[in-house]
């Protein structure tokens, strides 16, 4: 299964994927690691089962919750888990990973 996750801070993307690494670096290769929710959107659209990670904040007035909408408005296998301090949810979230403070 293909997996993304996406940050908007390049340190918390960095810190994600040395933390992989460390556990399985040809997995931490395989992850796509990106701070652009267009290129969440491109990476899910084939219509396979993709799990994405997405921070709550990835823009001004753009929040996970809306990634999570438009991701499965085009594929409907995407598994999307919100990974915050202050998650939100709605219909198009299949979970939440608390983030520590």
């Amino acid at each position: 299964m293909k997996i993304v996750v996406i940050q908007k801070h390049s340190y918390n993307l960095d810190g994600i994927k040395k933390e992989v690494a460390k556990l399985d670096p040809k997995r931490a290769d395989e992850i796509l690691f990106t701070s652009n929710p267009d290129t969440v959107i491109t990476a899910t659209k084939d219509g396979k089962p993709v799990l994405v990670i997405s921070g709550q904040v990835l823009g001004s007035s753009y929040y996970g919750t809306d990634l999570a909408c438009d991701v499965k408005r085009t594929n409907k296998r995407v598994l999307f888990y919100i990974y915050s301090l202050t998650p939100e949810t709605n219909k198009f979230v299949d979970g939440v990973i608390p983030k520590g403070s």
